[in-house]
């Protein structure tokens, strides 16, 4: 048995740079800070996006913690010291835990990327 599972957690757009900054702590060593990024979505897979997905590798018993503010907040409390980063905002936290999605969401479409013309 694999001691790491991969998930997806998709957040709405409005709540993205709050749920960076988590991730930024949660990530600390590759690039956490630009994980909701790149993958766009909506109902129609068109712009305007209202959500970004990111995946990850995580212990499975951490994955129902990520939608608890009161347990992320220490968590990323103690990682920030850990690893020098600034300490977390309470309102980024709430922000992330009350609006990540865990898990698949079908009804949400990837915004493809214009190919370049040729």
């Amino acid at each position: 048995m694999s001691l790491f599972t991969t998930i997806t957690m998709t957040i709405p757009v409005e709540h993205a740079a709050a749920a960076n900054r988590c991730a930024a702590i949660f990530d600390f060593d590759v690039g956490g800070a630009e994980t909701f990024k790149a993958c766009r979505l909506s109902a129609t897979g068109q712009e305007p996006a209202t959500h970004i997905m990111a995946s990850t590798v995580i212990k499975p018993e951490y994955v129902s913690v990520l939608q608890d503010a009161e347990q992320v907040m220490p968590a990323l409390t103690h990682l920030a010291e850990v690893y020098g980063r600034e300490d977390p905002v309470l309102e980024d936290v709430e922000a992330f835990c009350n609006n990540v999605l865990v898990g698949e969401h079908p009804d949400l479409l990837r915004i493809a990327e214009d190919e370049p013309a040729a």
